[in-house]
């Protein structure tokens, strides 16, 4: 059974000395503001296995990321972020936009399977202190953690899945101008594709990640992981965009149908009626009767129809 933050906190002692890792002044002054909680966790295990092992860079893998590392006869070394795998994803993407990572993919021979070097991104001490790396950076307006829109739907059958990756691995091999992949890429494209679907990513995000590697210049689908949850927010923003869109255009359209109901009924007095109702109307908006436009007209109209409404 695992154990809880509760447990390995009961009986806490205090920090030993002098095993720490040494942690860049400019994460603690520049910083700690600016990042989410999700994004300073990654930073600092990246930290952790990289400065703290007195190494430049480390391999690791988003699950060890998230969940920690176990050595083979079982003793583990940590517990890891806390996050989801999904989630480590989405940070590390975050973390290599901000330019505080580097991540180098390492592919086999075949291009087929990946392995990825990360590194706390590194530049010689300038006079200035921390602050003078971080000046521009901007706080993101939104946490750097995607949730899929809705949860994982059911999958449909083994076929379904089959055609459902193998139509988003087309989007991605056209979008990086692929046209002939090996059955190898392909067949690895299908797995990541699958994998990314039973997270909760609907198509939509996928082919939305597969547009961002083209972009980017990428040259395998091992890139999509780290694509797929900046995805996911742009999908989310253009359909929020799509949703007010249609909001002020029902709106107009209901404006619209209320005015010409309004006119109609208006048209359908007599004219005896409508001249008393204009009296009125001229009376309460203290309109002098030798004033007549078209903004008299309107606001008379719109009097009269307001009280035919309101049964008066």
């Amino acid at each position: 059974m695992a154990d809880t933050a509760e447990d390995r906190l009961t009986g806490f002692a205090g920090f030993e000395v002098p095993r720490y890792t040494p942690i860049p002044d400019a994460i603690l002054d520049g910083l700690l503001d600016v990042l989410t909680g999700g994004e300073l966790k990654v930073l600092l295990y990246i930290a952790r296995h990289t400065l703290g092992y007195k190494k430049s860079a480390d391999e690791l893998s988003a699950k060890q990321i998230a969940e920690g590392i176990t050595k083979r006869d079982g003793t583990r070394v940590d517990h890891g972020t806390g996050l989801s795998i999904r989630q480590v994803r989405t940070v590390v993407a975050r973390l290599e936009a901000l330019g505080l990572i580097d991540v180098t993919r390492e592919k086999d021979a075949e291009e087929v399977h990946a392995r990825n070097i990360y590194a706390l991104r590194m530049v010689p001490s300038e006079p200035g202190g921390s602050e003078a790396h971080f000046t521009t950076l901007v706080k993101p307006t939104s946490p750097g953690v995607v949730t899929p829109t809705s949860p994982p739907k059911n999958r449909g059958t083994r076929t379904d899945l089959l055609s459902h990756a193998a139509d988003l691995a087309d989007a991605f091999f056209t979008a990086i101008g692929e046209s002939r992949p090996s059955a190898k890429r392909r067949e690895r494209a299908c797995k990541i594709i699958d994998d990314l679907t039973a997270e909760g990513f609907d198509a939509d995000a996928i082919r939305e990640a597969c547009r961002l590697a083209g972009e980017r210049g990428a040259k395998g689908p091992d890139l999509l992981p780290h694509l797929v949850g900046e995805a996911a927010e742009i999908v989310a923003r253009r359909g929020q965009a799509r949703k007010r869109a249609e909001q002020v255009q029902e709106a107009a359209a209901t404006a619209d149908r209320e005015h010409q109901a309004d006119t109609s009924a208006v048209d359908a007095l007599s004219a005896s009626e409508r001249a008393r109702y204009e009296q009125q109307a001229r009376e309460a908006l203290r309109i002098p009767p030798e004033r007549d436009s078209a903004v008299v007209q309107g606001a008379v109209t719109g009097w009269i129809a307001a009280r035919l409404r309101g049964g008066g």
